[in-house]
């Protein structure tokens, strides 16, 4: 039992010291400031991940006590690859990207009428196709993240595909629903970091939530079900999604898409649903803002690609409805690629470990 102890600590440190590492260069001596851990441990992680090509020594800053040389540690953007795969709908995105987040490449795989064992193994052969062109050594493949949608997919269609794409592929593999994998996203790569809600818009409203730079889990370790949020107390009125789903809000308006509901928003009937949107959507950002005391909100769906004026009349609505100017920040997240998305997952747990650890 020790030696199974001791080992889960040792992970838990490596990531602990990649993470500190992942967000600037930084010497041996903050690593064993920052993490508490002892400078014999830290060098000891250190020399590991230098030999597995995952850290490098980036450069020469000066001199410490006793005219010691402080070396900077870095992780180059081609120490690993992580593989994304984001399912939605009839629409299937592969890629790759690399330690920084830059896509690599890229291919949607379109399957008609296939059944899921087709479905799995052309994914497969996507980035089996793509393994081979990166022209990187096996070790340097880190794994592969799925993000697939919340609410369609239940426990055991989750544990199939990410079974099934493991054998197939011979890399680990971590799936997220969507609207976490986008939150990751963000954490990673985006404005938002280690605290704040996701709320993301299109046929159901979804949400995510990063505390203290976790993803929140309830209690079946799916999304934040802002979905099902009441709007009255006695549900008179319906939930949340009854309002804010895509199909609610193109109702009587003669709009086909988000984008055509935001072109015509002046216009009767689309403008009704738009300040309905408004007024409904604060209500959420409110609630989840108490909830969780996060300080930012980052909106994210095609309803606010071409929304820009949504940002700044939601965050008043917010301070209308008890929010204080202080507690809150809102942005819209408007550029998101899917495969950075599918494969943020994949890349969380290289960092900071997960759920299948």
């Amino acid at each position: 039992m020790r030696a199974i102890n001791a080992s889960i600590m040792r992970a838990i440190n490596r990531r602990m010291i990649l993470d500190q590492i992942r967000l600037r260069p930084i010497s041996r001596a903050e690593l064993s400031e920052i993490t508490h851990l002892t400078r014999a441990s830290v060098t000891q992680i250190v020399e590991e991940l230098i030999n597995e090509g995952i850290v490098v020594e980036s450069k020469v800053v000066g001199r410490m006590r006793l005219g010691r040389r402080s070396t900077q540690l870095d992780i180059p953007p081609n120490a690993g690859v992580f593989f994304g795969v984001h399912l939605s709908g009839a629409r299937i995105s592969v890629g790759c990207v690399n330690m920084r987040g830059e896509v690599l490449k890229h291919n949607m795989v379109v399957p008609a009428a296939r059944s899921s064992t087709e479905t799995m193994d052309a994914i497969a052969a996507t980035i089996d196709q793509q393994r081979r062109s990166i022209s990187l050594p096996l070790e340097k493949l880190q794994g592969i993240g799925v993000s697939i949608i919340g609410g369609e997919s239940s426990a055991e269609m989750k544990h199939e595909i990410q079974e099934e794409l493991a054998k197939r592929c011979g890399l680990p593999v971590v799936l997220e629903y969507d609207v976490n994998a986008r939150a990751l996203d963000e954490k990673y790569f985006g404005c938002a970091k280690d605290n704040f809600a996701l709320i993301h818009l299109g046929e159901k409203i979804s949400a995510s939530v990063i505390s203290n730079g976790s993803l929140y889990r309830g209690a079946e370790q799916g999304e934040v079900q802002i979905d099902r949020m009441a709007t009255d107390a006695n549900l008179a009125q319906g939930t949340l999604n009854d309002w804010l789903g895509e199909a609610a809000l193109l109702q009587g308006t003669g709009c086909q898409s988000w984008e055509e509901l935001m072109e015509r928003a002046t216009e009767e009937g689309a403008s009704t649903a738009v300040e309905r949107l408004k007024q409904y959507l604060a209500f959420g950002i409110v609630n989840i803002v108490h909830a969780f005391h996060v300080p930012h909100v980052v909106l994210c769906g095609e309803v606010f690609s071409s929304g820009d004026f949504l940002e700044q009349e939601l965050y008043d609505k917010a301070l209308q409805n008890g929010i204080d100017k202080n507690q809150l920040s809102i942005q819209i997240q408007r550029e998101s690629n899917p495969v950075r998305i599918g494969a943020s997952p994949a890349y969380h747990r290289f960092f900071q470990g997960g759920l299948e650890d």
